[in-house]
């Protein structure tokens, strides 16, 4: 008893006197977590046998183990994610463009679908054409499942911070299937904590330049790679279904997945028929190519017309890396790159290692390629689908997206939609392999270690003096030289800085000038659209204006997920400030008003407003008539212009040709006194191409409806989404063997 006393006030000794060396200094955090060190083996030694116990109830309990694992990742997404699961949403790059994208589909789509016609950007534009539904669709569930009581800002802070957690999440639900819960969180973790890169995912691309769309594909892939591999092993019904949505949802999210799918389902074919039995793949086999059918058919509510219309979609593909570059990627173990990003000048928890360290170096990221590397005959020894999987598809991919490959293929020669393919991005398709490969590594690591360099140590056999000692000293030792370390690891991959939207001085300003803009409709309806510019081709900030304008807006620059043809981001205008034979954009584009956040000095650019750094210049030669006689003239009485359908009348007299300030799309259909009529276009440069038809006096009716693409995707959509709930619902809610 008095030895256990004395173990005790041993104990919280150590415990006080951790606390009071914190306060000395960074000096003195070493010692603290050495004396923290020295009383965890105190509290070994009285409660071993009720922790091991404990440990072991856990373990052996599936669902409180899955509920720490989960909570775990909660807890570091809330940790690097807290303000925006408290709803403010992140607002930096591209992050605005969603936002706006996010809003207009939710306000469109019980009235129109996820296919119509929009008049706020541009000249007009498709949407939905050519940039996938599923990213727009998830914010839209966050905010029907609210019941439209948030606010559209918060609604996007929450959605966003629920991709962020499933995105990691997959990557667990993926390494609990291959291997097991430990190996999951572990590569989870790796996954959330990766820095990342352009086009490579991690926090950099998915959080700070808000490019996450593409991430949210991966997950539902990444999820529907465990269903395929449970309906090759089991074939269960309700996999089959589950395998069939997640890979619809994927393909709804981004087209990458038209590529990445038969590439997943060839190899996991070929690798299932060297370790499973042959006898059982007759039988799941069928179901494998069932679930993939119906993935194709969900998806199809969105590519069909992508397909079809593809013609009007803008290349921007970029080549891979060569072999030699991945061959050096090897030897420098940047498997996963990273980018400076955004950082804190300081750190968060003051340590001072940061500043000797190149903020284009990740730590984890090398550890993490490292380990995957040589977690390749764990991989390849397990016998098992989904690890030889990872591995045969990582290699897969690097090689067959490699730009070595495509030369000798003369790919971009004979494959006319090789301009349109952005390689780089499918290294986002095997991070999640990396990462479980990496977590693999180190539990191998680890176990190797207990096998045969701590298999016979017992703390119970060591003096409680001796191991106390013992225990201090060394965790002094270590934690001196791992704090920094682990300071920089904490600030550069969990606490990262966010561009919140209630952080960033322009949207208060931009709220002003909305209400400036709606106080001018109000009092004048006639038509106008309002030109934006950043003063950085990648500020993208002002996109966010046109949730609160009545009008639309025309962005000169680059814009992000929009890849129409004619948006106008390209030529004279792209990247730069209005150029000087720009003013008969401004006038096809009826610019009434220009918002710039910096001075601008032209002759038909009268200043007239300031709203702090947005600066507000009024175009001189402003068109209020969204339509221009060519060739004639006529009278023209405008009597709709909706975004879907536009009438007007030609008075008697009409001669010439009319051109609306509309670009065409070929969902568009023209009639004259009930007779349909041939659509032409006339360009006025930067990329533009407007509709333009034969004047003569009549009733004029332009409608955007719906072509046989959109009709069979609905139908598509429809039967795979039935047959799906049906196999994971309906038919078989025990879910039990097909065979």
């Amino acid at each position: 008893m008095e030895r256990e006393s004395f173990a005790w006030g041993a104990a919280a000794l150590s415990v006080m006197g951790a606390v009071a060396l914190v306060f000395a200094g960074k000096m003195g955090i070493g010692p603290a977590i050495g004396l923290l060190a020295g009383g965890c083996f105190i509290l070994i030694r009285l409660w071993g046998k009720p922790i091991v116990r404990v440990l072991s109830a856990i373990g052996d309990s599936p669902k409180l183990s899955e509920f720490i694992c989960v909570g775990t990742l909660v807890l570091v997404t809330l940790l690097m994610l807290g303000p925006v699961a408290r709803g403010d949403p992140p607002f930096s790059v591209d992050h605005p463009v969603h936002y706006f994208q996010a809003w207009q589909f939710k306000e469109r789509f019980w009235a129109d679908g996820w296919f119509f016609w929009s008049n706020l950007w541009y000249a007009g534009y498709p949407v939905s054409y050519s940039y996938p539904v599923g990213a727009y669709l998830w914010i839209s569930l966050v905010d029907w499942l609210t019941l439209d009581k948030l606010a559209f800002s918060n609604v996007y802070a929450v959605g966003f911070w629920l991709f962020y957690l499933f995105h990691g999440y997959s990557v667990y639900f993926l390494g609990k299937a291959a291997f097991n819960r430990k190996i999951g969180l572990i590569a989870a973790l790796f996954y959330l904590m990766d820095r990342g890169a352009i086009f490579s995912g991690g926090w950099f691309w998915l959080v700070a330049v808000g490019t996450w769309p593409i991430a949210l594909s991966v997950a539902f892939s990444t999820m529907a790679t465990v269903y395929l591999a449970r309906v090759l092993e089991r074939g269960r019904r309700t996999d089959v279904g589950a395998c069939a949505a997640f890979l619809g949802l994927a393909l709804l999210t981004h087209p990458l997945q038209l590529m990445h799918i038969p590439v997943l389902f060839a190899t996991a074919f070929v690798i299932a028929c060297f370790v499973l039995p042959s006898a059982l793949l007759r039988r799941t086999v069928p179901w494998a190519v069932l679930a993939g059918g119906l993935g194709l058919l969900i998806g199809a509510g969105w590519y069909l017309p992508f397909i079809e219309t593809s013609e009007f979609t803008r290349a921007y593909g970029h080549a891979g890396i060569s072999i030699i570059e991945v061959g050096a990627n090897l030897y420098k173990a940047s498997l996963m790159p990273s980018s400076a990003g955004f950082l804190p000048e300081v750190d968060t928890i003051p340590s001072g290692a940061a500043e000797f360290i190149p903020s284009s170096l990740d730590g984890v990221a090398i550890y993490v390629s490292v380990l995957s590397v040589l977690s390749v005959p764990i991989l390849l020894a397990s016998r098992k689908l989904l690890p030889i999987l990872f591995c045969v598809l990582t290699m897969l991919i690097l090689i067959a997206t490699s730009s070595s490959t495509h030369y000798a293929l003369h790919l971009a020669e004979w494959w006319p939609r090789y301009q349109h393919v952005e390689f780089p991005r499918f290294m986002m398709l095997i991070k999640p392999c990396i990462c479980i490969a990496a977590a693999a590594g180190l539990l191998g690591l680890w176990r190797g270690l207990k096998t045969h360099g701590m298999g016979g140590w017992n703390f119970s056999s060591v003096p409680a003096g001796k191991g106390y000692f013992a225990t201090v000293v060394l965790g002094t030792l270590i934690a001196t030289l791992a704090w920094p370390s682990a300071v920089v690891v904490l600030n550069r991959n969990v606490f990262q800085p966010v561009a919140l939207r209630s952080r960033i001085e322009t949207v208060s300003e931009q709220e002003k000038l909305a209400k400036w803009i709606r106080d001018i409709k109000s009092r004048d309806e006639r038509f106008f659209r309002l030109a934006a510019r950043s003063t950085h081709q990648d500020g993208h900030e002002l996109f966010s204006l046109g949730v609160d304008l009545p009008v639309p807006i025309y962005h000169l620059g680059f814009t992000p997920a929009c890849s129409y043809l004619y948006s106008m981001s390209v030529d004279s205008e792209a990247f730069f400030p209005p150029a000087a034979d720009s003013n008969e954009i401004f006038r096809a584009l009826n610019v009434r008003y220009l918002v710039s956040t910096s001075r601008i000095e032209r002759a038909d650019l009268m200043p007239v407003n300031a709203f702090g750094s947005l600066l507000v210049y009024e175009f001189t030669d402003w068109n209020p008539d969204p339509f221009v006689v060519l060739e004639g003239q006529s009278k023209i009485d405008m009597q709709r212009f909706e975004p879907q359908e536009i009438v007007f009348a030609a008075l008697p007299g009409a001669n010439g040709r009319l051109r609306l300030n509309i670009s065409f799309f070929p969902r568009w259909s023209a009639t004259k006194d009930g007779k349909e009529i041939p659509i032409g276009t006339t360009s006025v440069g930067n990329d533009t191409a407007f509709m333009t038809v034969p004047l003569s006096p009549g009733l004029y009716r332009f409608t955007f409806g719906r072509g046989w693409s959109e009709w069979l995707a609905l139908l598509s959509l429809v039967l795979g989404a039935f047959a799906s709930a049906f196999l994971m619902l309906g038919w078989s809610k025990s879910g039990v063997v097909l065979t």
